[in-house]
């Protein structure tokens, strides 16, 4: 679901949004089966996943704040990620003609509990976003990784861009 401020004399930063949703999966639960011997070996557990976040723009300025978690319950084991970003609007995006792209930049991190802190960067470009981060292992595991993390890179394509208003009267699209 998702919820926008419906004002047209409002940036696209200025606005309200949030997102929410659940996955399942392996509902069948598959056997898996070993390469040497290919007898079955264990059921595969089946796996819940929800996230949630927002963007969360503070009136007549260029920044926002960016919430999200993630939780997922797999058999046994189970995962909380929970963070935030603050993005700065580098320039707002043309709503007529469209030329001119909506830029933005943010900063955050998140954490995984009992196992990692992640910060992180986000460079934003109309549709497109390009990330980096780095996985600070501070669990038990740091003894083994000999304390270093790790490095990620994302690159995110969005089809339409949330953050172009799609008519009149500044609605913005609804997924």
């Amino acid at each position: 679901w998702s919820y926008a401020a419906e004002e047209s004399t409002l940036s696209s930063n200025d606005k309200f949004r949030a997102n929410a949703g659940v996955a399942f999966f392996h509902v069948t639960q598959p056997t898996l089966k070993t390469e040497l011997t290919l007898s079955n070996v264990d059921k595969l557990y089946s796996k819940i996943l929800a996230h949630a976040g927002a963007h969360i723009g503070l009136a007549n300025t260029p920044f926002a704040i960016q919430p999200s978690l993630f939780y997922m319950i797999q058999g046994p084991s189970t995962e909380l990620l929970f963070g935030s970003f603050v993005r700065y609007q580098l320039q707002e995006g043309s709503k007529v003609t469209g030329l001119i792209k909506e830029t933005a930049f943010s900063i955050g991190g998140y954490m995984r509990t009992k196992d990692a802190i992640i910060p992180a960067i986000l460079i934003e470009y109309a549709n497109f976003a390009f990330g980096l981060s780095y996985d600070v292992n501070v669990s038990d595991l740091n003894s083994v990784s000999n304390k270093k993390g790790g490095i990620e890179l994302a690159l995110r394509f969005i089809n339409p861009n949330p953050f172009r208003t799609a008519g009149s009267k500044g609605e913005t699209p609804r997924f």
